[in-house]
């Protein structure tokens, strides 16, 4: 029976109790697909889902998670929670895209020290699993949001396994100014991000 948005919704309200660490399910996923948003997870006052809830929205046939984590949020002293949460999360068999997620306006600095801290994490989890959103619907002008995102891909790339090209992490979603091509940039992974983050559905 299909998983509604709505019954998922409150499947994963009603865990938020028993943190999801410990127990795994072994089912490789290769390529982000069907999925949720998780947001809170990566935040100051975290809300933390059930380990029970992960493993039955796994077993249900969902696939991906999409964890937004604000740029605020990213410091030194985070970052080894950040990793120990894709390590969970990659450890039920999802996928993860990392999306850095503002919550209100921003400027490029605070992603560039964001995307910073953050690629070498990124380069500690399974290359085939933890995708990186670099930004949540841009809002820059197209051609400053083309130099930032090559920015950040030479960055990121720059700590990345060798001999693996970085544009197979790069997730790209709908940005905010429709006159932004997100897919200009030869190489790029485009997942079903709007499945993933706006949508739940089982099949």
């Amino acid at each position: 029976m299909p998983l509604t948005r709505r019954a998922a919704t409150g499947l994963i309200l009603a865990g938020l109790a028993t943190p999801a660490f410990g127990r795994t399910v072994p089912v490789p996923v290769k390529i982000p697909t069907r999925g949720f948003a998780l947001p809170d997870w990566l935040a100051t006052q975290a809300r933390v889902p059930a380990t029970a809830l992960l493993m039955e929205l796994r077993a249900r046939g969902f696939e991906s998670i999409r964890l937004p984590v604000d740029p605020a949020y990213v410091t030194p002293s985070t970052l080894t929670g950040i990793l120990d949460v894709l390590t969970a999360v990659t450890g039920f068999g999802f996928n993860v895209i990392l999306d850095l997620h503002p919550g209100g306006d921003l400027e490029p600095d605070q992603v560039i020290r964001a995307w910073d801290l953050l690629a070498p994490v990124l380069a500690d989890t399974p290359p085939d699993k933890v995708y990186a959103e670099l930004l949540n619907e841009p809002s820059f002008e197209p051609r400053a949001w083309r130099s930032l995102r090559d920015r950040l891909a030479g960055d990121i790339d720059a700590v990345e396994v060798p001999g693996r090209p970085i544009d197979d992490r790069l997730a790209v979603g709908r940005p905010a100014d429709p006159r932004i091509d997100v897919m200009d940039r030869p190489g790029l992974l485009h997942v079903p991000l709007e499945p993933v983050g706006q949508r739940l559905h089982a099949a």
